[in-house]
């Protein structure tokens, strides 16, 4: 029998000695012990996408697609954009105080 990640060799007397219901326990351990990975990405794909989004674009188009991924996501550059399309609240950021 096999553990995720590990072979076990019993040899023949030792299989021997392991009896039904501690089979069914290491079956029972190695079922808890699986993770359902195809929900994964579904689950977390919100904090995932962006890193795909950024690995995919450094690929296909080098340094510049990696940087417009990144800006795109960045949260600064989101209320910098904001900030200028609102052109009241720019004004009076800068001016003086009174």
């Amino acid at each position: 029998f096999a553990l995720p990640g590990r072979a076990v060799d019993v040899g023949r007397e030792g299989a021997g000695r392991l009896l039904g219901h501690q089979l069914a326990q290491i079956g029972v351990l190695e079922g808890m012990m699986k993770h359902p990975l195809d929900k994964d990405l579904d689950t977390h794909r919100d904090a995932i996408a962006p890193y795909l989004e950024r690995e995919i674009a450094e690929r296909y188009f080098h340094r510049k697609g990696e940087v417009q991924s990144v800006l795109r996501h960045d949260v600064a550059i989101d209320s910098a954009v904001t900030l200028l399309k609102d052109p009241v609240r720019y004004k009076s950021l800068l001016a003086p105080k009174k």
